[in-house]
């Protein structure tokens, strides 16, 4: 008997280990890609194992794309991207960048997108669930090898993102948060989500492969792949992202993505007003990702007093946009720069931008001629809202739509 009870004891002891190890813990020890796959497999995941699946999808698809970016130098000025935007440190092996790896990695982070939505939609609305992160415990494995590198903290990569200049000055960085997600964050992540999909269907629907192809390969023959260290050249300046941008915008689009890119965007919208019903209706003040008037953010980061409800007035200027029932003033040149930006009297149909696409040629578009087919009788949109959205944030509205999108 003692022995049978000795062996029950032995074979419980990874799963007793495991459940006394929290998934921030676990992510710390084992990365994001290896706890997303335990989680993953899961047949009854849990509340809090369901958001965790969201947010390591999340994490995942942005992993992927600092990856992709360390191993080939591609510079943060691509940042109209997912994950083209944190700061990596330099690699001195860089390689060739294939075309196709970008293709792969727009349509990696839709599937991932889409994979995450999907758990989250399995969180009940009164669920209260919360799943503790520590931002220390993140990190990204930048050189695939399974191992964390000091170079690897995800902090390092987007502290400035977050803390902007506070964490370039070492002796003012704020301590990294701890943060308790609750189901108020469900409806923020699937927000945020939706944001990234939409924008990411906009790329592929007038795909930059073969404009990227064709900057690299005049950059191979016209100033050599590689530096005198055997480092490749694969982006240097802004003549190679405009050219890569230019290029693409003149390709003819696919309407079902555009079309998908719109929904996406609208259902942000209808995400981050869920998100801000629930959050107001909190009463607990519990290591906060995004506070009520009454709370306080985790990240250190103060967020004034009535950011929800000015955002939410930014939001529905985006959803009027992006309905056709708000016209976007078309920039006339004396206005802009005599910083007078509502002193424009023609009005432009953005939701036709996603319905009716055509290519974009952008010196047409700065002269006019391109916007004449998308001129709408619409009421215009003014920059009321974004203004008194960045009084109220001092000046950082940058900073704090990185927070709320």
């Amino acid at each position: 008997m003692r022995a049978i009870l000795a062996a029950a004891v032995v074979s419980a002891l990874p799963a007793v280990a495991l459940a006394e190890t929290d998934i921030s813990t676990e992510i710390a020890e084992t990365g994001i890609a290896p706890t997303l796959a335990r989680l993953s497999a899961l047949d009854s995941p849990s509340d809090e194992e369901r958001f965790a699946i969201a947010g390591l999808e999340f994490l995942n698809a942005l992993s992927q794309a600092y990856q992709l970016r360390w191993e080939v130098g591609m510079p943060r000025d691509f940042d109209m991207m997912f994950g083209m935007a944190g700061r990596l440190p330099e690699n001195d092996t860089t390689r060739n960048l294939d075309p196709a790896e970008i293709t792969a990695l727009l349509s990696n982070t839709l599937d991932a997108m889409e994979r995450a939505r999907t758990a989250l939609a399995g969180i009940p609305e009164d669920s209260d669930f919360g799943l503790v992160l520590r931002f220390g415990d993140l990190w990204i494995d930048l050189d695939r090898d399974g191992k964390r590198a000091e170079y690897e903290d995800f902090a390092e990569m987007v502290g400035v993102t977050i803390w902007g200049w506070q964490w370039m000055r070492q002796a003012e960085r704020p301590p990294l948060p701890e943060i308790r997600f609750d189901v108020a964050d469900a409806a923020w992540l699937s927000a945020y989500t939706h944001m990234v999909a939409g924008s990411t269907e906009m790329i592929l629907a007038y795909d930059p492969e073969p404009s990227i192809a064709r900057v690299l390969e005049a950059k191979s023959v016209l100033r050599g792949a590689t530096e005198p260290g055997g480092r490749q050249r694969n982006f240097e300046s802004f003549v190679d992202l405009f050219a890569i941008i230019d290029g693409t915008l003149r390709h003819e689009p696919a309407v079902a993505r555009t079309v998908a890119a719109r929904d996406h965007f609208l259902s942000m919208v209808a995400e981050n007003r869920i998100f801000w019903t629930r959050v107001e209706a909190e009463t607990d003040n519990d290591r906060e990702w995004i506070p009520n008037d009454a709370q306080v953010s985790a990240t250190g980061i103060p967020f004034p007093k009535g950011i929800g409800a000015n955002w939410q007035r930014v939001l529905a200027d985006a959803e009027g946009l992006l309905t056709g029932k708000l016209a976007a003033p078309y920039w006339d040149v004396e206005g802009f720069f005599m910083g007078n930006p509502d002193s424009a009297s023609i009005g432009i149909d953005i939701s036709r931008l996603f319905t009716e696409p055509r290519p974009i040629d952008l010196v047409g578009w700065i002269q006019g001629w391109g916007a004449l087919p998308y001129l709408s009788d619409a009421p215009l949109v003014t920059s009321a809202n974004v203004q008194r959205f960045e009084m109220l944030v001092s000046g950082q509205a940058p900073l704090f739509m990185v927070f709320l999108n």
